[in-house]
Parts: structure tokens; sequence; C-alpha cells
């Protein structure tokens, strides 16, 4: 599938330890918020290119490394990856912006991307707006030959609907199959469609295939490739690294699921209102969807389908549909209810015939609304993040539509509003703001009246830890009219003759105020109207308490803003000032060879050079350098108190 570029060097390969990383104790370990708390290497970095270190929060920055070897395909070796898992994430793209590969983990010692075909590879990190981390850093880039003709994106997205069509190079070909050498699909429920030139289906493809697979043949030069997913669960996909000559078949039949797990009379009744109970027969489904092959619904009437506890996931009016399948369910159990009008003047139709039930996604929501949410409604759902020690959650939404005026409010325990989602929001894949502690809780208002709309509501699907210092005090965001409230810090510092507090973030109206207090009510700074800031300490207060008060106006023609977030409070009580420790190592090779760092591959050096190994704490170190002709072997044990031993062993002529 690909091939390294190999050198040819026959003479002796000197290899030599030329530096030790030296580096503040906490340069390589992060605080929950992921703040670096050390300097950079005192040695200078040899990467291509790298992240900032920390990354910023809302970041969406990507940088472009070219391709200019011959080769038609490269990967890069990350030398150190810290990201906040499964929050932020490092996307791996090709020339044509087409998704490679989704990193969302952490890979402290290192990792080699996936094959990026073309003539340069783009990699993207994109950060939510809480908790900064090291980043990653790219230190080699190796140049493939890789077989390819066309590939979907790694993963494919939901709901997608691709044709492509190729030509048979052969003259005359009496029939043209493709060649796959990987396929990974969602099975029975996502497909590769192969179609002749007229888009006459003659195979449906499906799971998978991680071997290779090669499709059926259509008549003549010409054949297409349909691939075509529903809304969830997402997959490899494929890559075809062949056009091949052969004899073609007959079509094969569309897929079908003979038995019905369900099904409305055909046509139904006027004045139904019937439920159907579907089982996953999996008892560890996490989450499950059902397929309906037919769904014909006269205006008025409606399906919809249900979790165990009634809750409304999705909804389908006045409907003509075919081959489609649903959302997905929290757990085994799927409902479907019927209703339909009744009256002198009513019209029913079909009905649905539901025939599969399938797994679907891990994280199927851990609190969501109806689908579509009701009018007039006010709801709080409460979220307990399972880790007991955490200092602070935050929250994904998988999805969020709010109709006009209706809103979604993210509190903590106390009720303190921390975010707000106002109407017309419409959001994928997005995370809350952090919220102290372990419980989060969602409260969603709708209106209600004759001109009201509503929209689809949330669903939120998973919940981890977030930020070290979430807030010793906070207004609620956004901050109410007419308000004139006081909140009170202590410094645990019993020592402390003087305070001063971290505001994480200030923003004002016109005519509001946040005021710095002491004990005695003694005004020591104030922050005005129109105030907008971040990353700012107050004046010092003398003694240990200091109180923050906010004052807002009222009236008709006043506006709020964000408010205030205190999250630190100084002097703490004295700590040691960290001790430096070693990080790595650099390897000075005058010729090619393989890098193992114990038994893990983490290096190739295609030309002379340094070559920076990460050691990621005390402990001992195995490294194996292989050459053409030769191996070398290096033991580096750190020791707890920071001493570090190297020791060289002979070269050794490989069999």
């Amino acid at each position: 599938m690909f091939t390294k570029i190999l050198y040819n060097k026959r003479s002796l390969v000197i290899l030599a330890l030329v530096g030790l990383f030296l580096l503040p104790m906490r340069a390589a370990l992060f605080s929950s918020d992921g703040r670096a708390a050390a300097q950079s290497p005192m040695i200078p970095n040899t990467s291509i290119v790298e992240s900032e270190h920390p990354y910023a929060n809302d970041v969406d920055t990507y940088w472009v490394i070219n391709n200019n070897s011959g080769q038609n395909a490269a990967r890069v070796y990350f030398s150190r990856i810290e990201l906040e898992n499964t929050v932020d994430k490092i996307e791996i793209r090709d020339q044509n912006d087409t998704l490679i590969q989704e990193i969302t983990t952490s890979a402290p010692n290192g990792m080699w991307s996936d094959v990026v075909p073309g003539s340069l590879i783009k990699i993207v990190l994109k950060s939510d707006s809480s908790g900064r981390f090291w980043g990653f850093a790219v230190e080699q880039i190796e140049y493939l030959n890789y077989t390819t003709i066309a590939y979907s994106p790694h993963p494919y997205p939901n709901n997608y609907n691709d044709i492509r069509t190729f030509l048979n190079p052969a003259p005359n070909p009496a029939g043209t199959r493709l060649h796959f050498d990987r396929i990974e699909l969602e099975q029975d429920v996502d497909y590769l469609i192969i179609m002749d030139a007229d888009d006459n289906p003659y195979q449906w493809i499906t799971g998978i295939h991680p071997s290779g697979f090669t499709s059926k043949a259509v008549p003549g030069a010409v054949i297409k490739l349909r691939h075509v997913s529903d809304g969830s669960g997402q997959r490899w996909g494929y890559n075809i690294n062949a056009i091949q000559t052969a004899s073609p078949g007959a079509p094969d039949p569309p897929p079908i699921f003979p038995v019905a797990l369900a099904e409305s009379d055909h046509p139904y009744l006027p004045a139904t209102d019937e439920t159907w109970v579907i089982v996953n027969p999996n008892v560890n489904a996490v989450s499950s969807k059902v397929h309906f092959s037919q769904i014909e619904l006269e205006e008025g009437d409606i399906v919809r389908v249900m979790d165990q506890n009634d809750v409304v996931i999705q909804t389908f009016a006045h409907t003509s549909l075919s081959n489609v399948w649903s959302d997905y369910v929290p757990g085994r159990v799927v409902k479907i209810r019927l209703t339909s009008n009744s009256g002198p003047w009513t019209y029913t139709d079909w009905g649905f015939r539901v025939d599969a039930i399938v797994d679907s996604v891990a994280l199927p929501g851990l609190a969501q609304s109806h689908h579509p949410y009701s009018f007039a409604m006010d709801e709080i759902w409460t979220i307990i993040n399972p880790n007991p020690n955490a200092v602070s959650s935050k929250i994904h939404f998988s999805r969020m539509d709010l109709a006009e005026d209706d809103i979604i409010r993210i509190l903590d325990q106390y009720d303190v509003v921390i975010q707000t989602f106002w109407g017309n929001t419409h959001l994928t894949d997005t995370w809350s703001d952090y919220v102290p502690g372990r419980t989060v809780k969602i409260r969603m208002t709708s209106n209600s009246g004759s001109w009201t709309y509503v929209d689809w509501g949330f669903r939120a699907d998973a919940i981890v830890d977030s930020v070290e210092k979430p807030g010793l005090a906070q207004s609620n965001h956004p901050y109410e009219f007419a308000m004139d409230q006081v909140w009170t810090l202590v410094n645990p510092n019993i020592n402390a003759t003087s305070s001063k507090i971290h505001f994480n973030r200030i923003d004002l109206s016109e005519g509001d105020t946040v005021r710095v207090m002491d004990q005695n009510d003694t005004v020591i700074q104030t922050f005005g109207a129109n105030t907008h800031l971040t990353d700012v300490w107050s004046d010092y207060v003398p003694g240990r308490i200091v109180k923050v008060r906010l004052t807002s106006n009222s009236g008709s023609w006043t506006y709020v803003d964000w408010g205030f977030r205190v999250d630190d409070i100084y002097p703490a009580s004295e700590e040691p000032i960290p001790r430096a420790y070693v990080s790595g190592i650099y390897l000075t090779v005058l010729y090619p060879g393989t890098v193992y760092l114990n038994g893990v591959e983490v290096a190739y050096a295609q030309e002379p050079g340094d070559y920076r190994i990460m050691l990621p704490g005390v402990g001992n170190y195995a490294i194996h350098i292989v050459y053409q002709e030769y191996t070398q072997d290096i033991v580096v044990v750190v020791g707890a108190e920071g001493g570090v031993h190297i020791t060289y062993l002979p070269l050794v002529t490989r069999e």
C-alpha cells in the first residue's frame, strides 16, 4: 500500500547523545485546566510545525506542510500531543480539505499520523472555550507511495450522499469493476452502491472489509459509486486502489429486512393513537435506532419515535419516505407512536412499517428535550459528573436548535446562570462553559401564544472535568437589570496582610459597575460602564477579605452584559519552587536509520540531523537504532532524584 524512501549507505554510523532537556518540574505536567507551568526547553526546538504551548481557547487554525518529494503521499510524526481529551482535536486533511484523520486524545510519547495522499498535509487544531493544554509538535515527515484512485473522508459524515464516476482506461472493456483495499461502513445502515453509466444499481456493499473487496462489474467503461449514510454513526469509509476490467454480471436485488417488527394498518384509521414497543435483542446496547421501510402520513398525522421514558426523540409529520433510519434512542427500547386526525373531512394514508433495529452511537444523550419541544415550557435537567473529585465540569451538546425567544440556560448547583443560549441558536458539536463542581443543570424555557413557533431542542451527550479554578465568585451570565449584589471572598492564607483577586473576565454594559471593596466596604477599585476585560488582577485590598459589588441600571432602554467571574485570590500559601528535571534527549544521527523507544518506532532519520526523543518521566528507556547493516542500543536511566545514566552498547551487524 505504501513504501518508505530508503537509503543505501554502508558506512559505519556514528551516533552520539548531544543534549538533555532541562525543564522546571511542571513543564511536562499540567493542572486540570491544562496551563503549562514553565518555560520552553533550553535547547532549541527542531520542530517542522508546532502549536503554541499552551494553545489558546476558541482556536481554529491550521498549518500546511508541502510534499515536494516526488512521492504521492506523506505522513508526519508528532513527537508529542497534549490535548483536552475528547474536547479539543487535531484534524489531518489533504490538499482538497478532505478529512483524513481526527485525533482527540493525547499522545505524550508521540505518534505517526495516517497517510495523507497528495501534495500537502494540512494540520488543523480546534479547541473549545475552556481548558488549555500543551498542544503538539511535528518533527518528521515521511514521504510515501500510496496507491489510491479515490477515497472517502475518514470518517465520512452523517447524512452523506456522494456520487463519483470512474472511467476504465482499457480500450472497449466488456465491463468495469472497482477494487477497494479497505472498507469500513456501518453494517446494514450505510452503503456503497455500485452503479452503471445510467445510474442503475448493481450492488450494495456494507460492513467492514479490512483486507479489501472487489465489486461486481457493470457493463462498459463507466462505473459509478454512490456512498450513502444515515443520520448517526460514522466509520472510516473506503479507499479505491484499482479500476479493473471484468465480465459484467446481473444486478443484485436491493437489501431488505424481511420481517416487520412493528407496522400500522394499511391504511391506518382516523382518530388513531397507538404505540408499538420494539426491544433491541442486544442486552448491552447503549442506544438503538430503527429502520422504516416506508412511512406515508396524511396532513395532521404524526409518527413519533420515543425512548422508554416517552421522551420524543424524533417526529415525522405529513411524510412520504422509504428506506430511512430513525434518530438514535438511548437504551434498548424504542417506542413508535402513531396519532391521526378525526372528523368528517379526515383522510388517512398508508402508515408505516419498521423492519429492523440495530445498535447505534456510544453517547446517545445524558439529557435531551422532546424533538421538537413544547410551547410554554420551563423544565430543568440535572447532570452529575461521575468523577467525585471534579472541581468543575462542562457538558457537550451534539445539537441545539432554538426558535425565536426560547432560551437554554446552563446553571450550577446553586442555580447561578453560567451560560445562556438565546433564541434562534442553531449549533452542533459544542461544549458549554465550565461550571463549578460536579452538578450541571440545563434549564429550557419556551414561549406560548398564537404566533409562537418551536424548534428541535437540545441533546447533551457528555460531561467531562474542566478547569482547576472554575470561579470563587461570579454573577449570572448575563446579569439582571436593577441589581445590587455583594460577594465576599476570604483569602485562605491566614498570614496574608493584603489580598488581590483575579478576574477571568469582566463585561459590563453602560451605567453598570463592579466595585472591589475591603471588609469595611471601603471601595478600593471601580470597574465602570462598558468595561470589557479578561485576565486582570484587582488592586490590593488590606487584609484577607475582598468584597465584589455589582450594580446595574433599570429602565426601558437599559441593557446588560455578561458580568464577571473571579477565579483566584493572591497571595496563596507559600509553595516551594518546582525543581528542574530531564524530559528528553537529543540523538545526533549521521546516517539514515529507524529509532525505537522501548520497542515503539518514534523516528525515521531520512537524513543526518538531531532527533528529539521525549522521555515521559522517571524510568528505564531502551533506545534501539536500526541501520541498513547494523543495529545499536543505548540505555538511558532517569532517576527519581534527577540523576541520568547513559550506557552505550556496541554496534551489532544485522543478519
